[in-house]
């Protein structure tokens, strides 16, 4: 019983919840709460001028000819509507499919179903997509992999810092260039026009 034991303090931390509330007893809630924190589509978070975490981009686009908001995210496996929009746009959901989504996090949410073949059109460019369909989602619409894949989207920037995205239709008969992400600040965009107007003297 006399032999030295080595325990790190996040495994301590992490085994007694009552250990850590005494070990921070004297921290106020104050400053816990000014961490910074980042979520799917965040403003942004920067810290000594390196950024962190930035904007997700997003557009407006046509939803079988309905004005919806949509958000860009090349991380995402799936397409996916929430279950309000797809009935406020009426689209028809099969619900005799059994699908689940894993986050990165290891959650797992099952979908309500599947929109299929629906009308997804960005400036004239149309592409038909599946979307699955979750009951609640932080983003009425995202496009994700299978979007990107059939529209081959890519992304450019112009020199303010513009974000823009670049897709095609389903035929490859016509191109469209939508500004999705403005720069990640107003000094951001003054600092990349100050670059360029030195490197042009």
């Amino acid at each position: 019983m006399k032999q030295p034991v080595t325990i790190k303090l996040q495994d301590l931390l992490a085994c007694s919840p009552t250990f850590a509330k005494l070990l921070f007893k004297g921290v106020s809630i104050r400053e816990v709460a000014d961490v910074p924190a980042a979520s799917v589509g965040s403003v942004g978070v920067k810290h000594k001028g390196r950024i962190y975490a930035a904007k997700t981009p997003r557009l407006l686009v046509k939803v079988d000819g309905a004005p919806t908001r949509a958000m860009l995210d090349t991380g995402a496996e799936v397409n996916v509507i929430t279950r309000a929009a797809a009935d406020e746009l009426g689209l028809p959901v099969r619900t005799d499919l059994l699908l689940a989504l894993k986050a990165v996090s290891g959650d797992t949410r099952v979908f309500d179903g599947a929109c299929e073949d629906v009308e997804i059109d960005i400036g004239g460019v149309v592409n038909h997509q599946t979307l699955l369909v979750l009951n609640k989602s932080e983003h009425t619409l995202i496009l994700g992999a299978p979007f990107f894949h059939d529209a081959q989207v890519t992304f450019e920037y112009d020199d303010a810092g513009y974000q823009y995205a670049r897709m095609l239709s389903e035929d490859r008969e016509r191109v469209a260039t939508v500004r999705v992400c403005a720069p990640q600040s107003r000094t951001d965009r003054e600092r990349r026009v100050e670059q360029d107007v030195e490197g042009n003297e």
